[in-house]
C-alpha cells in the first residue's frame, strides 16, 4: 500500500490509527508510511510495540528500506522501546509524552529536516487507565495542529474492544484496520 493514504489528503489534521492483527499487518503499513517520510525529508520516529522490539523493527526496516542504516546514521531515524517512551517516569503522563515528541521536532528542524513523521504504539493499553489514553489522544490532537508532525497511531486489535475502537477511530481522522492482510479503510 502507499504510504500516502495514511495521511488522508485533504484533510486538516495529519493523525491516521491503525487497528492491526499481527506483526505482519502492522509493517505492511507502517513501512510503506515511513518510506513516504523520508521520500519528503522527515525525521521519522517509530515507538515499537513489545511484541516487535528494536531488534524485530530493525530487522524489518533494513529488509524494506534500502537506506535504512544510512537514516540511522545522519539522524533521520529514530526508534524508541514503548515503555522507555511512554512510561519514563513509571507513569504514564500525557504532557511528558508531548514533550517528547516535541523534542524529537525540534531535533528535526536542527538536522535541517521538513518536519516528523512518527508512529507510536498502544500495545501498552491495559497498562493505563482508558480516561488518560483518551485525554491524550485529544491532548496530541490539539498539538499535532500546531506542529509539523504527522502521526500513525497503531493499536492491536486483541487489545480493544468494540467501545474502544469506536473512541479511537473519534479521535483519529483516518482509521484503517488490517487482519490477515485484509485492510479495512474508515474515513471520519
Amino acid at each position: 500500500m502507499d504510504g500516502r493514504i495514511l495521511l488522508g489528503s485533504g484533510h486538516s489534521s495529519r493523525r491516521s490509527c491503525l487497528v492491526y492483527g499481527s506483526s505482519q499487518d502492522l509493517l505492511e503499513l507502517t513501512l510503506p508510511f515511513f518510506a513516504e517520510g523520508l521520500r519528503n525529508n522527515m525525521l521519522c520516529a517509530w515507538v515499537v510495540p513489545n511484541s516487535l522490539g528494536i531488534n524485530g523493527a530493525e530487522k524489518a526496516l533494513r529488509e524494506r528500506l534500502e537506506n535504512y542504516d544510512a537514516c540511522v546514521g545522519n539522524g533521520q531515524f529514530e526508534l524508541f522501546e514503548s515503555k522507555n517512551f511512554y512510561f519514563r517516569s513509571g507513569n504514564f503522563n500525557t504532557y511528558e509524552i508531548l514533550d517528547r515528541w516535541s523534542q524529537i521536532e525540534q531535533r528535526a528542524f536542527e538536522r535541517n529536516y521538513d518536519g516528523i513523521w512518527v508512529s507510536g504504539d498502544g500495545s501498552w493499553i491495559a497498562d493505563v487507565e482508558w480516561g488518560k489514553l483518551i485525554d491524550y489522544e485529544r491532548a496530541a490532537d490539539l498539538a499535532i495542529k500546531k506542529s509539523k508532525l504527522t502521526a500513525l497511531c497503531t493499536y492491536p486489535l486483541d487489545k480493544l474492544d468494540l467501545v474502544q475502537k469506536l473512541v479511537l477511530s473519534s479521535c483519529h481522522h483516518l482509521v484503517l484496520s488490517q487482519k490477515d492482510g485484509e485492510l479495512k479503510v474508515v474515513r471520519r
